[in-house]
């Protein structure tokens, strides 16, 4: 399986592309490839509590942790349906029902619920000042802290329902779903509100659905892109379809042996669950390297079917030649002009880091918002320009997205690579006709709050 594998990731592109941006796409390939195969190694041995599964997913979580709640979701997924578990849940939702409705739940319910209701009050008469303890300064002026307070609130509601209901809980889950949950999902629940809510604002910025992306043409062209891209950048010209065929190889033996099986399902639910949120639930942010961590898993699955072959020569002899058609297809790729163009494509264009640049220093934004609408390495470069530019001026600009975050009359700023969304806004008043920047187009507008 190595040696079919290992070929595969020498000659991925966007692997080599991402080695040298600095970005954690490669760590997170690491961490992947090592919580699923802890993952698996759990499911084969049947372990209750597989430790390094739940410490290499947290792991996988702090180096990117969308990767990590994915992780955990596609393994909580997997060993709650499997096998008819899930008929048990009607009894889990019948014991949780039966202890929220005790006095003591609802009377906390009550008490957090006031509480964050009165901080938000707090916040929409503008805000809180004061002198807390050694002489600390102390503003309560923006919805950051509300918000927090209401995510926190129900992680500890949730968390005490369950504690409450452990018990019965313990009769109707299986041991390895409650370790999971305890000691896989719940720290990663715990850090998205460590440090503040900074993870939540970009959970909440970069995932929706919108309702353009209803028709058939987009959900087609969403649900395609990330193994378009796979297909263009994974695999030198000519090697896709050989390993299209090793994958269908290691399809069609795993419908008779149970350790393929056991292998290449785990990687198979953990593919489709991180595929289906990136294209699904993304706003319009679609980069190759967001998938680029699964390259180790379908390595592997291309390989997967050789331990079926029974016999040692055979199986030898078949990997051997797999693997040195594979070393021949990807050689191209090692060249040495070839992959000098390969390693410097992996920064952004020049182009696109002037467009942005000149973008960022064309509108003097001193209190506002960025509404950062391009697409791809752009993205992240223009959000870069804008908030250099401006904390040089000194200025006071939200680059995350348009959350209505504080009071009063401000400016917003809109980029986007399409002319037609720097149109006319809902709410916004424009103060300029759009201007283009090369593939970037900005126009600024601005909103009073009620």
């Amino acid at each position: 399986m190595l040696a079919i594998a290992t070929p595969l990731l020498l000659g991925n592109r966007d692997l080599f592309q991402q080695a040298l941006t600095g970005m954690l796409e490669v760590p997170a390939a690491l961490f992947t490839l090592g919580a699923a195969s802890a993952w698996v190694a759990s499911r084969d041995t049947g372990t209750i509590r597989p430790w390094g599964t739940a410490l290499l997913g947290n792991l996988l979580f702090h180096t990117k942790f969308q990767y990590g709640l994915m992780f955990a979701a596609a393994v909580l997924a997997l060993e709650a349906v499997e096998r008819g578990r899930w008929r048990r849940f009607s009894g889990v939702g019948k014991a949780l029902l039966a202890e929220a409705r005790r006095p003591l739940f609802l009377g906390l319910t009550a008490l957090l619920g006031a509480t964050t209701f009165l901080a938000y009050r707090a916040v929409g008469r503008g805000g809180i000042e004061g002198t807390g303890l050694f002489g600390v300064q102390y503003h309560l002026g923006t919805s950051r802290v509300p918000t927090w307070l209401a995510a926190l609130s129900v992680f500890l509601l949730v968390e005490l329902l369950l504690w409450r209901s452990r018990h019965a809980l313990r009769l109707r889950l299986e041991p390895r779903i409650r370790f999971f949950w305890v000691w896989l999902f719940t720290p990663m629940a715990a850090w998205l509100l460590v440090p503040f809510t900074w993870r939540l604002e970009v959970l909440a910025d970069s995932v929706r659905f919108d309702s353009h992306q209803a028709s058939s043409t987009a959900l087609l062209e969403r649900l395609l892109y990330y193994p378009r891209a796979a297909w263009e950048g994974w695999f030198p010209p000519g090697v896709g379809w050989g390993v299209l065929l090793l994958l269908a190889a290691t399809l069609v033996v795993a419908i008779r042996s149970a350790f393929v099986r056991r292998l290449v399902v785990p990687f198979g639910v953990l593919a489709l669950v991180e595929l289906a949120l990136l294209a699904l639930l993304s706003r319009s942010n679609f980069q190759p390297r967001l998938s680029v961590n699964l390259a180790p898993l379908v390595a592997l699955a291309a390989g997967a079917w050789v331990p079926a072959v029974a016999s040692t020569r055979p199986r030898a002899a078949l990997a051997v030649a797999a693997s040195v058609l594979l070393c021949l297809g990807v050689w191209t790729r090692w060249q040495r002009p070839v992959l000098i163009r390969t390693l410097s494509e992996g920064f952004e264009s020049t182009e696109a880091g002037d467009d942005c640049r000149s973008a960022a220093r064309a509108y003097d934004l001193s209190y506002g918002v960025l509404v950062n609408r391009t697409t791809g390495g752009r993205f992240q470069i223009c959000s870069l320009w804008v908030a250099m530019v401006t904390r040089e001026r000194g200025a006071d600009v939200v680059v995350r997205g348009a959350r209505n975050d504080r009071p009063g009359s401000r400016v917003v700023l809109v980029l986007t690579e399409r002319p037609e969304e720097v149109g006319p806004r809902e709410g916004l008043i424009p103060l300029e006709e759009p201007r283009r920047f090369g593939a970037v187009w900005g126009r600024p507008y601005r909103t009073v709050d009620p």
